[in-house]
């Protein structure tokens, strides 16, 4: 799968982004890149991350963070930058962002969109499918071993 998300669009759905920007702000995108990283990693995902850099003072290469492609939307929104993106790539990609605008754009390039909820959900359903593992008790437990450890929970608890 493809993934065009809009960054701080979706670094405010998970938390990265709460209040106010301030010096933590580049320690939290490159964590929200860390994230988006080890979700390219287990889901073979390709993503593209835009983020918004309208007062940017000179425009900037787009990069690589542990396979995910980077980029900063010089002189326009990341919403500008996205619908740009849109016009001009052959190759499907679903569009993450909880934008109406977005989504529209998305559907009049004929792809698909994604609110970032729908994203967040789809990766941490990997989690889930990779990391369950069911454990077999050592030894099985008696009827009389559950009922005595109820009524040990069961008990009011005395003054301390």
């Amino acid at each position: 799968m493809r993934f065009l998300i809009d960054g701080y669009n979706m670094m405010h759905l998970i938390g990265y982004l709460s209040g106010p920007m301030d010096r933590r702000f580049g320690k939290a995108r490159t964590r929200f890149l860390d994230w988006l990283a080890d979700i390219h990693k287990s889901r073979s995902a390709a993503i593209r991350v835009v983020f918004d850099a309208v007062n940017a003072p000179e425009p900037s290469p787009e990069t690589r963070h542990r396979g995910v492609n980077v980029c900063y939307a010089y002189g326009c929104t990341a919403d500008d930058e996205i619908e740009r993106i849109l016009r001009g790539r052959s190759e499907k990609s679903i569009v993450v962002s909880n934008d109406t605008r977005l989504h529209e754009s998305a559907r009049r390039a004929g792809r698909q969109a994604w609110n970032c909820q729908q994203f967040l959900d789809w990766s941490l359903q990997a989690i889930v499918e990779e990391k369950i593992v069911v454990e077999v008790p050592e030894k099985s437990v008696s009827v009389r071993d559950d009922e005595r450890l109820l009524a040990a929970f069961l008990q009011p608890r005395g003054k301390r």
